[in-house]
């Protein structure tokens, strides 16, 4: 299973579970080049300004300038880790999740935050995903 994870919540976002027994090239080299592939999957969304996923920009501020994802580029240095039995893609800012999915923030939870997917995957590099586990499947 492929998971993004938000403060230690899972979140499945495709049935990959097991794939890695499968595959020619040693399941550690097999799962970093899938982390590797989601990792510029998120980093392209920055360069979009928005949800590839969907099309849909992130919305701007009330002032009309542009989102606060992009403000220091913090949370652009997506990271990545894996091992064999997996791939972990996610950002180490605590910020992170309440801009994925919005929500109340800041002093007595006055802000509200709209929801701005960042941590989400194109067709494009879910193709990319799925050739990889095409082209290293044992035949």
């Amino acid at each position: 299973m492929l998971f993004l994870e938000f403060d230690g919540k899972k979140e499945a976002i495709g049935q990959l579970e097991g794939t890695a027994k499968f595959v020619k090239e040693p399941p550690k080299a097999f799962w970093t080049a899938v982390g590797q592939t989601v990792r510029q999957g998120v980093i392209d969304n920055f360069r979009y300004g928005g949800d590839l996923a969907t099309r849909q920009k992130w919305k701007p501020l009330k002032s009309g300038k542009p989102s606060k994802l992009t403000k220091t580029g913090r949370l652009r240095e997506v990271v990545f880790q894996s091992d064999e039995g997996g791939a972990e893609v996610g950002t180490n800012m605590i910020y992170g999740r309440i801009h994925h999915f919005g929500g109340r923030a800041g002093r007595n939870l006055r802000a509200q935050i709209p929801a701005r997917p960042w941590l989400t995957l194109s067709e494009e590099t879910k193709l990319k995903i799925a050739s990889l586990i095409r082209n290293n499947l044992m035949k």
